[in-house]
This record gives C-alpha cells, structure tokens and sequence, in this order.
C-alpha cells in the first residue's frame, strides 16, 4: 500500500480537513495466509464530518483505467480519469476537461528547493506530511487487528482522535 499515501493527501487535500480515523480490510485470496497490502479498501473519516474511500488494487484488468478519483457534494459530482479527464456532473448536465498529464514531481523538487533557497516555508505543511504518514500507518493498522484506528491514538496512546482520554487511560490513570 506504498503508493495510497498519495491518495490520502489528495483527499486530505480535497476535505480540507485532517483525518481522524481510518478503518481499513484487504483482499485475502482463498489460498493466502497473509493479508494483500497491494489490494486494499480504506475509509478514512476526517475532522469536518468529510469521508473517503480508497480502494487500492491490483488485481483489475491491465486495460481497465488505472486511477479513478469521485468527489461528490453539494449536488455535483467530480471524476477525474487517469489525471487526464475531468468530468463534472449536476443534476441537469455533464461537462468534461481533457487535462494534460503532470505527475508534479518537477514541481515539488523546484518547491522544495525554493524554499530551501530563500529559508521560506516548505511547500507541503509538516501537518499535512504527518497526517499523510499516520493515516497509512493507520491502514496498515487496521488491516492487521480488522478494527477502526483512531489517528490521536497512534500520536498519544490511550487517546482518541479529538485527544480525549480513552476509558482504559482514564481506569489506568485511577
């Protein structure tokens, strides 16, 4: 599941918001004895009520498009195909973009040594990098004990997302 750190920053990104509890399964083929970090679903529930769903897998037909992203709300929906065509929809009509393909890495290399160079901010936030970081760790988490994991419980054990104390830190606690 290397690569679904990307995807939670984008839907980070798209939320606006931080995550706060992730809760993830694995495809597990009849014969396999461990779980498929390469074939994953993944909910991730954030601070301002947003949800994603990450669906991870390698196991779909090679010709089949390899990225899909959906956002819905307020009415619309969003499907960006591949990173080459967007399509938005309302309840009346369709409309669609053809983009030009950039997967940004010169981009966040000039970012990167730009703010190195004039000792500016970085260009991804050190919350945002964490966030990204601790909800992978969280899927992997998740997959492995097959419950929901609270991000605030990986940073502070016997906390929950919010930083409330959990009912066994607050018996331990006396």
């Amino acid at each position: 599941a290397g690569e679904a750190g990307h995807f939670f920053d984008v839907m980070a990104y798209l939320t606006g918001s931080h995550p706060v509890r992730v809760c993830a399964t694995s495809l597990r083929p009849s014969k396999a004895i461990a779980d498929d970090f390469e074939n994953i679903a993944v909910m991730v529930q954030y601070a301002n009520g947003s949800i994603g769903n990450l669906l991870y897998l390698t196991q779909g037909g090679s010709k089949a498009p390899k990225e899909l992203l959906e956002v819905f709300g307020g009415g619309l929906t969003a499907q960006l195909n591949n990173f080459e065509t967007l399509t938005f929809f309302d309840k009346h009509r369709q409309s669609r973009l053809h983009l030009s393909r950039d997967k940004g890495q010169a981009g966040e290399l000039n970012g990167f040594v730009d703010a190195v160079q004039r000792s500016a901010p970085m260009p991804i936030a050190l919350d945002v990098l964490l966030d990204t970081t601790l909800s992978t760790l969280a899927a992997l988490q998740s997959v492995q004990s097959a419950a929901p994991v609270d991000l605030g419980a990986l940073i502070s054990p016997g906390y929950d997302s919010a930083g409330i104390p959990s009912e066994q830190a607050q018996i331990d606690a006396g």
